[in-house]
């Protein structure tokens, strides 16, 4: 573990509390329907932590299939609403663009 954290360095405490992470996303089916989202976190390395230790929460509550899962197949799709510090914002569906 020494030899890793000697090769191996990320943001300093400072950098990382005053940084964040954003995510923007848009998706649109076969009919031109359409919806976009984004998510906004502290910083990855913080929220990385965060939403591993909600899962193991979740996990050790019970009620999840034995097997392979993505988060949203185990936790629902609106796993990422219930971690902390996540802000998720969801657009609105909309219908055919045109394009």
């Amino acid at each position: 573990m020494k030899l890793l954290s000697k090769t191996i360095a990320g943001p300093d405490d400072h950098t990382r509390e005053n940084t964040r992470s954003e995510a923007w996303a848009e998706l649109r089916d076969s009919t031109g329907r359409c919806v976009s989202g984004s998510l906004t976190v502290s910083n990855t390395y913080d929220f990385t932590a965060r939403s591993t230790i909600h899962a193991v929460h979740r996990l050790m509550a019970g009620g999840i299939p034995y097997g392979a899962w993505s988060p949203s197949q185990a936790f629902g799709r609106d796993f990422l609403t219930t971690i902390p510090g996540a802000n998720v914002q969801r657009g609105p569906v909309q219908g055919r663009s045109g394009r």
